[in-house]
C-alpha cells in the first residue's frame, strides 16, 4: 500500500470529521417527526443497538422482539473523488436478523457479501447490576464460495465476554476479551511474492465507548486489538462514528479501517493499520420490531 504524506492523512481526518459532524444537524430534521425513543430501546441499556459497530454490545433485545440490520462498509476514502471517496468501490454488505428469545437471550442469523459468509450468533445476559452489564457472545460462521474446500474447512468460531459500564450519565465503556478460531487458515502471497503465514487461533481484546450528545445522537468508537501470535500482514481495527436514534430505528454512520462485517474476519483478516489513516466510510441501520409477545 502506498505511503501517504502527513498532509494527506490530516486532510482525510478533516474530511471524515466534517462528514460525521453533519449528522447531529441532520438529526434535528428527523426530530421534527416527533418520535419518542422506542420501548425496544430501554434507557438502562448501555448501547442503543445490539452492536457497537463491528463489535457486539452488551445490549440485548426484549423477549419476542426482532432487530433487522443492514450493514454497509465501503472502500477507502483515499480512493479519491473519482471513486467518490470509496463509495464506488466494492462494498461489503451484511443483512442480519436477531430475535429476543427471552429478555436475556437473543439469537441471530446474518449473511455477508465478502466470502459469502453466513453467521449465526447467540448472546446471553449474565449480569445486570447498577451501572454494569455482563454478557456472553458466541458466533459460528460458514464461508460458502465454491473454492474446493470441504465444508468443515470453511468454518470459524468466535466467543467473547462483554463487560460494559456507565462512567457517567453520558459516557459508557465496554471491554470484550475474545477468542476466534478458523478451522482452516491458508497462507497468503504478498505482492512481492513472499508467503504470509496465517494463524488458525486468534486472541483479542475489544474496547468500545459511547458518548451521548443528546437524547437522539451519540458518538461511538471501538478498537479491536490482537494479542499474541497473529497472521502476517494483518492489523488491529479502529472504527468510530455517530449513532442517531429515531424511535425504532438506530442509524449508525462510521469510518473503519476494516471492511469486514463480522468480528471473526475483522480480527483475523483486516490488513490496513489504523496508523495509515486509510479509513472507509460505512453505515448500519437497525430496525427494531415489537412482536407483541
Amino acid at each position: 500500500m502506498a505511503k501517504w504524506s502527513r498532509q494527506s492523512k490530516f486532510a482525510r481526518v478533516c474530511f471524515m470529521m466534517a462528514m460525521l459532524t453533519t449528522l447531529p444537524f441532520a438529526s434535528e430534521a428527523v426530530g421534527q417527526m416527533a418520535r419518542e425513543r422506542a420501548a425496544e430501546q430501554p434507557a438502562e441499556e448501555m448501547f442503543w443497538s445490539p452492536a457497537v459497530i463491528i463489535l457486539p454490545s452488551t445490549t440485548s433485545l426484549e423477549a419476542g422482539d426482532l432487530d433487522f440490520t443492514i450493514y454497509h462498509a465501503f472502500g477507502p476514502v483515499s480512493s479519491g473523488f473519482n471513486n467518490l471517496f470509496g463509495l464506488d468501490a466494492a462494498a461489503n454488505i451484511r443483512f442480519g436478523l436477531d430475535y429476543g428469545l427471552t429478555d436475556g437471550i437473543m439469537l441471530g442469523l446474518g449473511r455477508s457479501r465478502f466470502r459469502k459468509v453466513w453467521d449465526g450468533r447467540l448472546k446471553a445476559r449474565l449480569a445486570d447490576l447498577a451501572g454494569w452489564q455482563v454478557a456472553a457472545f458466541y458466533s459460528a460462521a460458514l464461508e460458502t464460495p465454491e473454492d474446493g474446500r470441504k465444508t468443515v474447512d470453511r468454518l470459524s468460531y468466535h466467543g467473547s465476554l462483554l463487560v460494559g459500564g456507565k462512567v457517567s450519565d453520558r459516557l459508557v465503556v465496554q471491554v470484550a476479551p475474545a477468542f476466534t478460531r478458523f478451522v482452516f487458515a491458508p497462507d497468503q502471497l504478498d505482492p512481492s511474492g513472499g508467503v504470509l503465514i496465517s494463524q488458525n487461533n486468534h486472541v483479542s481484546v475489544g474496547t468500545a465507548t459511547r458518548y451521548e450528545l443528546t437524547s437522539m445522537v451519540s458518538l461511538t468508537a471501538e478498537y479491536l486489538a490482537r494479542v499474541g501470535n497473529t497472521s502476517d500482514g494483518t492489523s488491529n481495527v479502529l472504527s468510530f462514528g455517530v449513532d442517531v436514534e429515531t424511535g425504532g430505528h438506530v442509524f449508525q454512520m462510521f469510518f473503519s479501517s476494516s471492511q469486514w462485517t463480522t468480528p471473526h474476519h475483522a480480527i483475523a483478516w483486516s490488513r490496513t493499520p489504523p496508523s495509515e489513516m486509510d479509513f472507509g466510510w460505512g453505515f448500519n441501520v437497525h430496525r427494531a420490531f415489537g412482536t407483541g409477545r
